[in-house]
């Protein structure tokens, strides 16, 4: 797999989480405590300026699952937090992965 084609993933990867939590109205230092990683990792991986271990991606969509199911301040239905969260698939992400 080229360089270029991983950069472009994880910059794929991190639009999909920025996304989904910024439709969360939750903040990055929320998401990184539900996850339990590092703020500074969270604003990394979404600028897709990080490499992301697949246990890392499976802490995030997990906490934007808890997110999703927790809020009643999201700008969208439940339904579509759950469809969108999908995208950030654990099975997908491992391609991502080097």
């Amino acid at each position: 797999m080229s360089k270029s084609k991983i950069a472009g993933d994880l910059q794929e990867l991190g639009g999909n989480i920025r996304r989904i939590r910024t439709s969360l109205e939750m903040t990055q230092e929320r998401l990184a405590e539900l996850a339990d990683i590092n703020a500074r990792s969270v604003r990394r991986i979404e600028a897709g300026e990080m490499n992301v271990r697949i246990t890392t991606v499976a802490r995030i969509r997990n906490a934007l699952t808890r997110g999703a199911l927790s809020t009643s301040s999201a700008k969208k239905p439940i339904s579509y937090h759950c469809f969108v969260i999908s995208l950030v698939d654990v099975r997908t992400a491992a391609n991502w992965v080097i």
